[in-house]
């Protein structure tokens, strides 16, 4: 890879496709560099010279606040006169550093570049992975080009667009006013899955025409989520292929942390007409460029679904 500095790769999501997983396991890859906390959300919060451009900087201050609070930060830091000690102490210092930046000043692209310095110096391939990157507008996505460079890789694992959608909505209720799939009124639910940030999350047609465009069909891979179910070392190595990391086949493979659920489990009646039409009309976008057999699967669903109502 010849990108000239930070990020090599990005990970754009989908939002609850898996995204979690493919972080923990391409973290114990020694060729690869993480953040040692998952999604930095730097362009989706913030233009080229930090000035705010979104009005979630105060969701997102809390929610790392409650990652760093979780992290079982690794056992090598205990010793930080051993390499790997080094390493790891140096990684959560930079990761500090630009999260600071976030809270007493603004976090520009330059200090964005230089959180993976470090591991560039050390001959790894850096990168990170934030699902809202996939919401990102044309111009948003050249400005990163424009930062990073050319030679970016970028990967984007889709998802059937009713089960990501059922599981945005679930995850939604339970986070903002802790209530489970039964407690909350089915007209909510409609209401959020006809919104703007569940519908643009679930756009895959056009977050692929955007950074498509941008950084060209060859640095743009499509991955599916049911994958991680059916084939979850063949995905592995796909997107390490991709990356062009050496697959390291003695991790053991993570169970999935999004569970995947059984067809239709828990979609209120309400929602699934709705559902049903949009998830067609996205498997129809998709499916004109690549019938791939996971999206003529959800197509199919999707019929059925219709049909059924």
């Amino acid at each position: 890879m010849t990108t000239p500095h930070g990020p090599h790769f990005l990970g754009i999501g989908a939002q609850r496709a898996g995204t979690t997983w493919v972080h923990q396991m391409l973290f114990g890859n020694p060729s690869v560099w993480l953040p040692p906390i998952k999604e930095l959300h730097h362009f989706d919060l913030f233009d080229q010279s930090g000035n705010l451009i979104s009005d979630r900087l105060h969701d997102h201050r809390a929610s790392r606040i409650r990652a760093w609070a979780k992290q079982p930060w690794h056992k090598e830091m205990r010793n930080p006169f051993r390499p790997e000690g080094r390493e790891r102490f140096a990684d959560v210092w930079a990761m500090a550093r630009y999260e600071l930046t976030t809270v007493l000043s603004k976090p520009t692209v330059t200090n964005y570049l230089k959180l993976f310095e470090n591991a560039r110096r050390r001959g790894r391939i850096a990168g990170e992975i934030t699902p809202a990157y996939a919401t990102l507008k044309p111009h948003q996505v050249a400005e990163i080009k424009d930062a990073v460079g050319p030679d970016l890789k970028v990967f984007f694992i889709l998802r059937d667009p009713i089960d990501r959608m059922w599981s945005h909505a679930t995850k939604h209720f339970v986070r903002t006013r802790g209530k489970r799939p039964g407690e909350v009124d089915h007209a909510d639910y409609l209401a959020f899955v006809k919104s703007v940030p569940c519908q643009i999350r679930t756009d895959y047609a056009t977050t692929l025409a955007t950074w498509r465009s941008v950084f060209g069909d060859a640095n743009v891979l499509t991955c599916y989520f049911d994958d991680i179910r059916d084939a979850p070392q063949d995905l592995l190595d796909q997107i390490e292929t991709f990356l062009g990391v050496p697959s390291d086949r003695r991790r053991p493979l993570l169970p999935a942390n999004n569970s995947y659920r059984n067809k239709d489990d828990g979609i209120p009646p309400m929602l699934r007409p709705w559902l049903s039409h949009f998830s067609m009309q996205q498997c129809m976008a998709l499916a004109e460029r690549d019938p791939h057999p996971h999206i003529m699967r959800w197509m199919e669903r999707a019929k059925e679904m219709a049909q059924n109502v």
